[in-house]
């Protein structure tokens, strides 16, 4: 199977293909494992998991560049593991993750804008990020992630409109905003991004 990495062109044998298959699998095993852990409050077992389902991603998705899948899976992984530094009180290490999982979302919407889920996934990176920059009282941050995130819901919801899910999120992205500026003591724009919200 011919695939191109660092401009060559190469040949993937089975054995390759096999390794990546067991890569996945073994990232998707890891991902669960630290899932369960976190859902028990073993938070620092569960960022170990997180964290080699990463690496093993990492080194998958350098294979091959074209893999969206693998991509895609990687940035969910990051994401994951933001949540479980969060729940550490790790901000900062939160924020780096989900900005590892923004880097891919944006590079895989570019690639296709009109890709729902694509959007939505973006929507979940940004919404992460504005809420991790309001627990830091950084309100402006959190205003542009919060403004971009519901930008991105906005269009998800034009490309499949009977879709329900859409609208919900669109609704929890504008409650966040106000609360946001009522933070920042802009009461006129925090009545009406609530009013948005309803």
């Amino acid at each position: 199977v011919p695939t191109v990495t660092m401009g060559r062109l190469i040949e993937l044998d089975a054995s390759d293909i096999e390794d990546d298959e067991r890569h996945r699998f073994r990232a998707q095993e890891l991902r669960v494992r630290g899932l369960r852990l976190r859902n028990e409050g073993e938070h620092a077992q569960a960022e170990v998991s997180l964290r080699e389902a990463v690496e093993l991603l990492r080194a998958r998705c350098r294979r091959d560049f074209e893999d969206t899948t693998c991509q895609r899976d990687l940035s969910v992984v990051h994401n994951n593991l933001g949540g479980v530094l969060r729940a550490q009180e790790d901000l900062d290490g939160a924020l780096s993750a989900y900005s590892r999982a923004l880097i891919i979302r944006e590079s895989l919407v570019e690639q296709n804008p009109d890709n729902a889920l694509r959007q939505r996934d973006l929507f979940v990176s940004l919404f992460l990020m504005g809420d991790v920059y309001r627990a830091q009282e950084e309100n402006v941050f959190a205003l542009v992630a919060f403004h971009d995130a519901r930008d991105a819901i906005e269009w998800a919801s034009v490309l499949e409109p009977t879709y329900g899910g859409h609208r919900r999120d669109l609704a929890v992205v504008h409650m966040r905003m106000g609360t946001v500026f009522r933070k920042m003591r802009n009461l006129p724009a925090a009545l009406s991004a609530f009013r948005e919200g309803l």
